[in-house]
């Protein structure tokens, strides 16, 4: 019996130094799963049926050519073109060019991507740190 509260006394020692680890990986676990980002494509066909689209997430372009254009700050679609701050990348991706306005008719396909929030791993990991916080305590204070 010794020997474990010799153990526990040295635990109390470091108290400070366990809970602020406890915090880093609460911390961390809260910043990295809980948000999602979703890739979504357009429809083609009632995007050109639109006279005015207003496109305000990062989203790629493919051409008929094969390149890409990359909108990161999205596009509008007015009047059969595509028009934005793009840069257009050849089939290697080796380099870019940047573009301002693309024919409609060149579009291949068109994806964006979307940041969401997903709910059902917040609920299960609050438990968990509230668990392990818990058992952090009760061991530190026997």
């Amino acid at each position: 019996m010794e020997r474990y509260s010799y153990a526990i006394k040295n635990i109390m020692k470091i108290k400070p130094v366990l809970l602020s680890i406890l915090v880093f990986f609460a911390c961390m676990l809260s910043s990295c799963i809980y948000m999602h980002t979703a890739v979504h494509s357009v429809n083609l066909s009632h995007v050109a049926n639109s006279n005015n689209v207003d496109m305000r997430r990062t989203s790629k372009v493919q051409l008929t050519d094969g390149s890409l254009i990359l909108f990161e700050e999205g596009f509008q679609i007015h009047q059969g073109k595509i028009t934005g701050a793009g840069k257009k990348y050849n089939m290697t991706c080796e380099d870019y060019v940047t573009v301002s306005e693309v024919p409609f008719e060149m579009v291949k396909s068109i994806i964006y991507y979307d940041k969401v929030l997903q709910p059902f791993p917040l609920i299960f990991a609050i438990p968990t740190v509230l668990i392990g916080y818990i058992t952090l305590i009760n061991l530190l204070n026997e």
